[in-house]
This record gives structure tokens, C-alpha cells and sequence, in this order.
């Protein structure tokens, strides 16, 4: 990663940073977001709704050596920051080892409010505009965005002020909420979102079409079921996997080589890269003879996360790359989901939600409801899953086993995916465990508080009712 990079999200860091703190303490001025006219017509409606795509691409906040994945991939077990002799690392040592402050974590937290101020305005202005010819399409995109926005809020950041106006007053006067709250806004936010978009897919101006770069109601059913599993509701999260899994031709598995392209059967919701490649590939990728930090690449995969991968696991094959260089020689493995680092035609999507996670969802749903072996199981679902992998079914015939199976079907699946190592960890209660020996190896010390990410002090300086995360 080129050091100008680097600055580059610093300075937006600060000009986020400073629009967050405007949003808490006073009125944004007219513009093209909050003005009546950015909502006058479809075409305006669906523009300001796509600014939001634009920004979570453009600021590359789920891919690169900057983005979600990487770092909470850093934070735990799954990664490995590499200190070498091309551009600072600095931010990646300080999620490698654990050693996080506000300024640091905080960007993530005014990336998102900026954006879900964004939402709000959207919503408000939307849902009073009766003439959008599209005015359900516009709303319910906002709606699973805000929604979307929030679950991983809370993930990273534990409790959080439930800002759902652009009531400024109201705004600089928040608390953070509990966990249990966050999710229940989420919840209705989606349950809304599902009503109102349809199950085909809509490109900006509402037409159909066979791009998957903007949500439809499978993409909300998507979360839906996340949150479901996330939230302990097993039922339903079984329910709304199995209305996609059960949704016909629309989504299939596709070969592990096929899953991250533009056209993936798979993929339910991606992100369009910016300059056509997801930056996953020229932040990661490495030539054979590379030495990753003096061809500035800042992060590599663990050997943990290698080594749990099975004896011909064709995901290994497709999705990890390995660099042998230095005297002694040594191989460094690196993610290889996306293959492109540039060119002319966006033919890779960041996947954002796909059809694995939905088997692996109902697959531990069903497991946590006694439903272990046989048919409608959650061994006919994990083996969905090993048998597209080339791999044999599992053993596993009981309630325990079943569930560790799952869980490292999920790790080898989604590694540096959407932060799903980090947040696994977290909702089954295995963090601490598996920190108190991994961290030692990374030359950190690991406390319970540290699941949870400090937030910004700027903004607990513009409104005092925001307490920082304990701990810190």
C-alpha cells in the first residue's frame, strides 16, 4: 500500500469526522443532499441514494488493506500485519495488536453516521414525496442502507446512538442504546424494506436488470436472516435463508473460481469497484517470488487460518495465493478472492451478501433447533456447502460437533470477507478464549473489552452524552 493512500484516508477520516460532528451539533445547510429538490424527481431520488454506494467504494470501507475485512481479520486469528519497507503500516499494527485508540477506530464510526445521516434525510424526504413514480425503490434502498449501516455499528462499536431523524436538536442530545435496541430499529427497518423493493433487480433509473450492484428484497431477506442468527431467533433465521435458498433459479452456487465475478449466480448483493477492481486485489496480490513488505503489501494471511483448511479444499486452491522469497526462504500466503488489480471493465463485484452465508445460516439455525443430521438437517446444509468445496460430507453427528463444523465451514469461507471472523466470534462467545492464546503471538495482551471499538472523542466533546466505549 502506497503511503499516499494512507494520507489520502487520514484527510478523509477528517473531513467525516468533521461532518459528524456538524450532523450532532448544528443544522447542515441546504444542498444537494438535504434540499427539497435532490428529491424532486426519480432520477434526483435514486441519485442520492446511489452517492451512498459511491462513498462505501470510494472510501473503500469493506475492502483493501484499509477496509473492514482486512482489519478486523488483523484484529483476530486470520491475518498477519507485515512491517516492511514501503508505505506506514502504522494503522494495521494497531489492529494487529490490539492496540487501538479513537482516532484509530474512530473513522469507522463517522463513515458511518455520515452515511446514515444521508439515510435519514433520504427517508424523510421520500416518504413524503407521493409523486416518485419509484418512491417504494428509493425508500426501501434507504431504509436496508440505514439498517444495513447500523448492524455493523453496534458490531464494531457494541452500544450506539440511534440517530433515525435529521433532527439536529435531537441528534446532539442522543445516548448511546444497548445492543438489544440497535437491533430492534434494525429489524424495522428491514421488515419495512422488504415490503416495499421488489425481487428483481433495478439499475438507478428503476429498470430491470441483471446488474446485482443494488439491493432488491432477497438482499434485505439476506440481512433479515443475519440478524435473525445474530439475535439468537433461530427460527426465523431459518425462514428467511430458506426463502432464498428456495428462490429458484435466481441464485445457485456457482464454482469457487466463479463466485466474485460480476455475473455470480451466488453473489445476492455487490459492490461495483472503483476503476474496475476491487481493490482486494492490488492491495493483496503477490508475484511468487514477492516479499510482501517491500513490494508494499501490509497484510498476509495467518498461518492458523492456512492451516485449517483441508486436504483438497478447492476454495484453497482458488482463494489463497503463496509468495516463496528471502534467504532462508519463506512462503507467505495472501488472499486471492479477487484476481484483477486493474483494467477497463468491471468483471469482479465486492461481494457484499451471497448464497453460501444462507446455507450456513439455516445450517446453524437448524442445528441450534436439535434439527442435526438427516434431511432438512443441518448436515444437508453444511454438506451443500463441503461437497461444492470438493470435499467429502461431514462427521459430525451431534449438537456440538455439528456446530464447530459450521463454524469452520464459515471461517474458510468468508475469511476477509464483510468482518464475519470478528463477528463470530463475538456473538458465540469465543473471543476471549481464542484471544488470551492468539494475542501473546502477536505480542499484545487481549481483554475482554476490546470486542468493542473506542469511538471518536470529538464527538463525545459535541454532545457529553455519548460515553465512550468502556474500557478505554
Amino acid at each position: 500500500m502506497k503511503s499516499g493512500r494512507f494520507t489520502y484516508l487520514v484527510l478523509l477520516g477528517v473531513v467525516v469526522c468533521t461532518g459528524c460532528k456538524k450532523y450532532m451539533q448544528v443544522p447542515l445547510p441546504t444542498d444537494k443532499i438535504t434540499g427539497s429538490a435532490a428529491y424532486a424527481n426519480d432520477n434526483a431520488a435514486s441519485g442520492v441514494i446511489s452517492g451512498i454506494y459511491s462513498r462505501f467504494v470510494n472510501a473503500r470501507f469493506f475492502e483493501g488493506s484499509y477496509g473492514i475485512p482486512c482489519c478486523t481479520s488483523l484484529y483476530t486469528d486470520d491475518m498477519v500485519a507485515v512491517k516492511g519497507l514501503v508505505g506506514s503500516t502504522d494503522f494495521q499494527q494497531a489492529f494487529y495488536t490490539n492496540a487501538l485508540n479513537e482516532s484509530i477506530s474512530g473513522w469507522y464510526w463517522s463513515q458511518l453516521y455520515s452515511q446514515i445521516y444521508v439515510a435519514n434525510v433520504a427517508i424523510e424526504n421520500i416518504r413524503n414525496n407521493t409523486n416518485l413514480f419509484r418512491r417504494d425503490q428509493w425508500l426501501g434502498e434507504a431504509l436496508f442502507l440505514r439498517g444495513f449501516m447500523y448492524f455493523y455499528l453496534t458490531n464494531l462499536f457494541g452500544k450506539a446512538a440511534l440517530a433515525i431523524s435529521s433532527d439536529y436538536h435531537l441528534n446532539n442530545q442522543l445516548v448511546r442504546s444497548p445492543q438489544n435496541e440497535v437491533y430492534s430499529q434494525i429489524l424495522k427497518d428491514l421488515k419495512e424494506a422488504q415490503t416495499l423493493l421488489p425481487v428483481e433487480y433495478r439499475d438507478a433509473n428503476g429498470n430491470i436488470t441483471l446488474d446485482r450492484g443494488r439491493p432488491n428484497k432477497y438482499a434485505v431477506t439476506a440481512l433479515l436472516a443475519r440478524v435473525y442468527l445474530y439475535t439468537k431467533d433461530w427460527a426465523n433465521a431459518e425462514a428467511q435463508a430458506s426463502a432464498i435458498i428456495n428462490s429458484g433459479v435466481t441464485f445457485q452456487l456457482e464454482a469457487p473460481a466463479a463466485v466474485f465475478g460480476q455475473h455470480s449466480r451466488e453473489m445476492i448483493w455487490g459492490l461495483a469497484p472503483v476503476n474496475f477492481a476491487v481493490s482486494d486485489a492490488p492491495d493483496f496480490l503477490m508475484e511468487p517470488d514477492w516479499v510482501p513488505g517491500a513490494h508494499a503489501i501490509n497484510a498476509t494471511l495467518s498461518t492458523l487460518l492456512v492451516n485449517s483448511f483441508e486436504t483438497n479444499d478447492v476454495r484453497y486452491t482458488n482463494w489463497v495465493g503463496k509468495a516463496t522469497s528471502g534467504t532462508p526462504a519463506m512462503d507467505y500466503y495472501y488472499p486471492a478472492k479477487y484476481k484483477i488489480r486493474a483494467g477497463t471493465t468491471a468483471n469482479e463485484y465486492l461481494a457484499v451478501f451471497r448464497l453460501a452465508e444462507q446455507y450456513l445460516i439455516r445450517a446453524e439455525a437448524r442445528a441450534r433447533q436439535d434439527k442435526i443430521t438427516g434431511g432438512n438437517s443441518a448436515e444437508s446444509d453444511v454438506n451443500v456447502i463441503r461437497n461444492r468445496a470438493g470435499l467429502s460430507t461431514t462427521t459430525a453427528s451431534d449438537k456440538p460437533a455439528m456446530l464447530n463444523a459450521i463454524m469452520k465451514e464459515r471461517r474458510v469461507e468468508f475469511f476477509t470477507e464483510m468482518g464475519h471472523r470478528f463477528f463470530d466470534l463475538k456473538r458465540t462467545d469465543a473471543i476471549d478464549g481464542l484471544m488470551a492464546a492468539v494475542a501473546p503471538q502477536k505480542g499484545s495482551a487481549w481483554l475482554p473489552f476490546m470486542q468493542y471499538w473506542p469511538i471518536p472523542k470529538t464527538d463525545i466533546l459535541a454532545n457529553p452524552n455519548l460515553a465512550q466505549t468502556p474500557g478505554y
